[in-house]
């Protein structure tokens, strides 16, 4: 999860539209009509060409290619007029959600391996790239907000299960895992602060205090000022420098 790709083409020059299409199937489990596909890889408008869909399309069952059977990971279009991936095409979100679920009825050392192997498919916020970003519109309806909250959630917890067994290093990765996300995230920030004060480096405190107000000062309100830390969170920095 992070800037859009797709892995195991049998070719990876394929245009932003096609990588789009593929990545819109991947997460359309019943398949997706041609005027679906329209509307959400030409916007508003017809695709330019006539057979322009049907050429997009064509390049996506090339670079997909096929299973170890000869079957076609993208099919000819269904007679009900739905086009569908196979089942061996996946994505990185339903792997995520996979771990984050399995890790609900485990016991705490098994839930910590299991959201570390969930949020390290993590590489940055879901849905990201440039060209390709242009074209993910439906991401931001149906996954995008769903896919960082629970990045955003398995990253706390995974960073207080590491802070209980005392494994700080575990614990700054998933802080980290969740702020490649949500870079201002204060509740991330809040676990930092408690793993730099718990560990005795004052300097390393301060540090991400500073790194905290810089991220805010560029984070602009929908009125047009910046943000700043919550005096919430303010008043535990300075206990832990006091205490430092």
């Amino acid at each position: 999860m992070g800037v859009v790709r797709a892995d195991g083409l049998r070719s990876q020059e394929i245009s932003a539209r096609t990588l789009a299409l593929i990545c819109y199937l991947a997460f359309s489990k019943d398949g997706a009509t041609a005027g679906e596909l329209q509307h959400w890889l030409w916007g508003r408008g017809a695709p330019p060409r006539k057979r322009a869909l049907s050429n997009a399309v064509h390049r996506a069952r090339v670079a997909l290619g096929s299973d170890s059977n000869g079957r076609l990971h993208l099919p000819r279009v269904t007679p009900s007029g739905a086009y569908r991936l196979s089942e061996g095409v996946t994505n990185d979100l339903d792997r995520f959600k996979n771990w984050i679920s399995a890790a609900e009825g485990a016991d705490s050392q098994e839930q910590a391996w299991m959201l570390r192997k969930g949020l390290s498919l993590v590489r940055g916020a879901p849905f990201s790239g440039g060209e390709t970003g242009r074209f993910f519109a439906w991401a931001d309806m149906f996954h995008r907000n769903h896919a960082e909250w629970q990045i955003d959630f398995a990253a706390h917890r995974l960073a207080d299960l590491a802070m209980k067994f005392r494994d700080y290093g575990l614990a700054r990765w998933g802080i980290q895992q969740g702020l490649l996300v949500t870079p201002g995230c204060e509740e991330c920030y809040r676990r930092r602060f408690l793993v730099a004060h718990r560990t005795g480096r004052r300097s390393e405190l301060q540090s991400s205090m500073w790194e905290l107000k810089r991220v805010l000062a560029d984070t602009e309100d929908p009125d047009g000022s910046s943000y700043d830390v919550s005096p919430g969170l303010w008043r535990l920095y300075m206990n832990m420098i006091d205490d430092s």
